[in-house]
């Protein structure tokens, strides 16, 4: 019974693993492909792989519009994407602005002509912090890369 929960850890766990021991380029994987002569001087192709040899990566141009060949001596980088970072790790910068949202809308109403304007400028506070929250969560993320040198290693 002690080699049950062991087995459906294991069973559980190996698409991860299998996932992170994978370091070789596959036909249709989205890459970035840095080409340059200097650490300062490159340019950065980001694409799906077509095809792969020896001594050149072909890389397809997103929407069909053609592909571009890279030859090996000129390749100083190959990434493969990892997808987009999480929402979640967005999360401790809106909390302070929630916060402080929940505090602002929870101020007791108050009445009379001083109130109508401290009324007012509790609105404008609300909404300008849901603008900032809205601006923090729905901003486009960044795509993860993972380098693999791999490829750029093996004897041409």
């Amino acid at each position: 019974m002690r080699f049950a929960p062991t087995l459906a850890a294991i069973i559980f766990a190996a698409p991860i693993l299998l996932q992170a021991q994978s370091d070789s380029l596959h036909a249709g994987e989205r890459v970035r492909v840095r080409v340059g002569a200097s650490s300062r001087n490159t340019s950065a192709y980001i694409g799906n792989l077509s095809a792969l040899s020896r001594d050149s990566l072909i890389l397809g141009i997103p929407g069909g519009k053609g592909s571009v060949v890279l030859l090996r001596p000129a390749i100083t980088e190959v990434a493969i994407s990892d997808g987009h970072q999480s929402r979640w790790s967005q999360l401790p910068y809106a909390l302070p602005l929630a916060i402080s949202t929940l505090t602002i809308a929870a101020l007791p109403t108050v009445h009379g002509s001083v109130g109508a304007h401290l009324n007012t400028e509790r609105y404008l506070l609300l909404g300008t912090n849901a603008l900032l929250i809205g601006r923090v969560l729905l901003r486009p993320l960044p795509e993860r890369w993972r380098p693999l040198n791999s490829w750029l290693e093996q004897a041409p």
